[in-house]
């Protein structure tokens, strides 16, 4: 499995981060501890906003590629803004499973859960 994490600085909340993993745990120690590029080590302490799953590096990189877009941008902004204090607000992130599995070179592309739902998990603080 792959991460698409979206991160934003704690020190400076206008700054955000959009990257792709293998191991998400051992990403957000090198970006808080400035072993990232220079955008991260910037701007740290980084919180962890939110993940996707993805079931292949390709997969992960063109979802990463796609939310570094301004309408990328605005449809992650968008949906975290609208769901804040949701304990998984793994609805609606896309518009349709279709839309998700679109990143995919297989019908799963984005993880999909026994629900049918696209796979989105809101970090909590």
């Amino acid at each position: 499995m792959y991460f698409v994490y979206f991160l934003r600085s704690e020190s400076n909340p206008e700054q955000t981060y959009t990257g792709q993993t293998e191991n998400l745990a051992r990403r957000m120690i090198e970006h808080n501890e400035g072993t990232g590029i220079g955008h991260t080590r910037r701007y740290r302490p980084w919180r962890l906003e939110a993940f996707i799953l993805a079931d292949t590096r390709q997969t992960a990189e063109r979802a990463e590629e796609y939310f570094k877009t301004p309408s990328g941008q605005q449809k992650f902004e968008r949906f975290a803004e609208a769901n804040p204090d949701h304990p998984n607000p793994i609805t609606g992130f896309f518009a349709s499973q279709t839309e998700g599995r679109l990143f995919g070179r297989r019908e799963s592309g984005f993880v999909i859960e026994k629900t049918g739902i696209v796979s989105v998990t809101m970090a909590q603080p």
